[in-house]
């Protein structure tokens, strides 16, 4: 005789029972994907719109700067951000008074200037001109003259 499954108390064969949480697990899955995905693209989009946002905003000071700015609520949104562009001013500015007032007590060491993109302090001299007369003098032998 063969091993048949008995209905449990509410009428399905276990097997059912077990296939049919796991589609349900499975739909569950499926639906959290989803909505995983669809909550990142909500991210970027969200992203996307703020540095939108941000570059408006810029524009606008921009035109605040060159007096074309006539909305009096952006006037005065502009007119907020010009104060506090004054008072990191005047905050760098307190900055570079105290890094003077050290100086005179200590010696600072100099910073190396700082080179332009098209410049490369590695690079040889291109010329004769490029060289300083002593510099010249170092690599010319002696008795040979400028070309």
């Amino acid at each position: 005789m063969m091993d048949e499954q008995k209905p449990d108390e509410g009428g399905q064969h276990p097997g059912d029972v077990v296939r049919n949480v796991i589609e349900r697990i499975g739909e569950t899955l499926d639906t959290t994907a989803k909505t995983a995905r669809l909550s990142l693209d909500i991210g970027a989009l969200n992203a996307r719109r703020n540095a939108l946002f941000q570059e408006m905003g810029r524009k606008v000071y921009e035109l605040y700067g060159k007096s074309l700015v006539r909305n009096a609520s952006l006037l005065a949104l502009c007119a907020d951000v010009a104060e506090i562009d004054a008072q990191v001013a005047q905050k760098r500015a307190q900055i570079a008074e105290l890094r003077g007032q050290r100086g005179k007590e200590a010696p600072v060491e100099e910073a190396e200037e700082e080179l332009g993109i098209d410049e490369d302090p590695t690079a040889p001299p291109t010329s004769s001109d490029d060289l300083s007369d002593e510099e010249e003098r170092e690599v010319r032998p002696p008795g040979d003259k400028k070309l």
